[in-house]
């Protein structure tokens, strides 16, 4: 597979709204760490003594939505702040400063189906904190091997110039009725 310049992904995220960093970008001992602490996480065990902001429990059978995870966990907070994450992110958006405020660990069972869908939505929506038209970036890190049938994340290209919309919803499986509303 062909090396892709910077160059190719300020573009690409300027054109499309979202680009993917490369393979590197996070290392191997770090990914597993944080896979690590995912695991600990979902099973309710912090080893930085605080919990995440909300965790729900954790359900086989359904989607399940740990909010500030980072916070319960070195391994998931090592991901963020030591791997080469900020660095892509700065140099893709131009930014000469980052921060991370919130993250959200989302866990899709094995055959959890329609429980384990997330709705179309823009993130926005449940950040109220942020009400500025533009600044706001969300990365997306796959724990875990993510194939057609773990209903990977998809993206609406060009929906990043759409401006906020307030609609789309979370939690529902209901798709095509999202969509069409969106």
């Amino acid at each position: 597979m062909p090396e892709i310049t910077m160059t190719a992904l300020q573009q690409q995220y300027s054109e499309q709204g979202f680009c993917f960093l490369d393979a590197e970008t996070i290392d191997e001992n770090l990914l597993h760490e944080a896979q690590k602490g995912m695991l600990a996480v979902r099973d309710g065990l912090f080893d930085t003594d605080i919990p995440p902001s909300s965790h729900p429990g954790y359900d086989v059978s359904r989607l399940c939505k740990i909010n500030d995870a980072h916070l319960a966990s070195t391994g998931l907070y090592a991901l963020l702040t030591e791997s080469k994450l900020g660095e892509g992110i700065a140099a893709v958006t131009g930014s000469a400063l980052l921060q991370v405020w919130a993250s959200q660990l989302l866990i899709k069972p094995p055959g959890s189906e329609e429980a384990g869908r997330v709705g179309w939505h823009q993130d926005r929506q449940y950040w109220q904190y942020w009400q500025e038209d533009e600044g706001l970036f969300t990365a997306w890190i796959a724990l875990s091997e993510v194939n057609e049938e773990c209903g990977p994340m998809r993206f609406v290209l060009g929906s990043h110039r759409w401006g906020f919309l307030g609609q789309g919803d979370f939690f529902s499986s209901d798709q095509e009725t999202l969509r069409a509303r969106i």
